[in-house]
């Protein structure tokens, strides 16, 4: 099962092995969904408009459990942690560390200046954030001290990924996609720059492989290696904003567009 969730505050949950029907829909909030993420023992945590993280229990016919309130503005993201933690970032310029067994907030991580737009769990207790401020933030969670400040892009910084090679990957509102040597206190190994619009999404996909999505209207399959990316395929005829990637292990790419649709392409992308 997949959930998707919209600026119509409504959360749908799909089934991705039986042709994508509609199992479910509830009510999260009246203003936006921005995130989900898993969590433990059928539960879900959901991101909104309205400054909190929602938690539904899916075994107990999706019903909304515990509301989290610490953020003052817009919680745009969140990540699932090892040690059975999550982390969410805010349009309130903070990430904060929740445990997801009890729920209680554990520490707020502070050095932006802009909204926290993404995070990406990378491993070994470090955490990458990325905001408006056009920069991107890299956290020790064993500490909860910042280790490394990126001066990224040259806007807001959308999304973050890693891909085959463990380099994280980020996409800006700058139309730019930069790669960041992981092992090499996060170099700069290079800029890709494709695409004619805002970078609002990053997934990883099968082998050496990944997919960006934009403000061009167009999904760009992207091969090779980390020095050298090259396009390989280009998905458009949507003339809408690219929002939103997700990649099944069934190898089926889903791409939330800003029009509310959401469109799946199978193995032969």
């Amino acid at each position: 099962m997949i959930a998707t969730g919209s600026y119509d505050g409504k959360i749908k949950f799909w089934n991705p092995f039986d042709n994508f029907i509609l199992i479910k829909t509830i009510q999260a909030n009246s203003g936006w969904v921005t995130s989900i993420i898993e969590l433990n023992f059928g539960l879900i945590a959901v991101g909104t408009s309205d400054k909190g993280i929602l938690i539904f229990d899916l075994r107990n016919d999706y019903k909304l459990v515990k509301t989290l309130t610490k953020h003052s503005k817009i919680v745009w993201s969140l990540a699932k942690l090892d040690n059975g933690l999550f982390a969410s970032g805010s349009g309130d310029c903070t990430v904060m560390i929740w445990d997801s067994d009890s729920f209680q907030h554990i520490t707020t991580l502070i050095g932006h200046i802009g909204e926290v737009w993404n995070l990406k769990y990378l491993n070994n207790n470090i955490l990458a954030s990325a905001s408006s401020d056009d920069r991107i933030k890299i956290w020790n969670l064993s500490t909860f001290k910042l280790v490394h400040s990126l001066d990224a892009h040259n806007w807001r910084i959308t999304s973050l990924v890693m891909d085959h090679n463990n380099n994280l990957v980020s996409g800006s509102a700058d139309q730019t996609i930069k790669i960041w040597d992981v092992k090499n206190n996060f170099k700069l190994i290079d800029t890709l720059n494709h695409h004619k619009g805002a970078v609002n999404a990053l997934v990883r996909l099968d082998g050496d492989l990944m997919a960006s999505g934009g403000d061009d209207y167009r999904i760009k399959i992207w091969g090779g290696k980390a020095e050298d990316y090259q396009v390989e395929q280009t998905l458009s005829g949507y003339l809408i904003n690219v929002y939103r990637l997700v990649y099944l292990d069934s190898g089926v790419l889903i791409g939330g567009l800003s029009d509310g649709r959401i469109v799946v392409w199978g193995k032969k992308i």
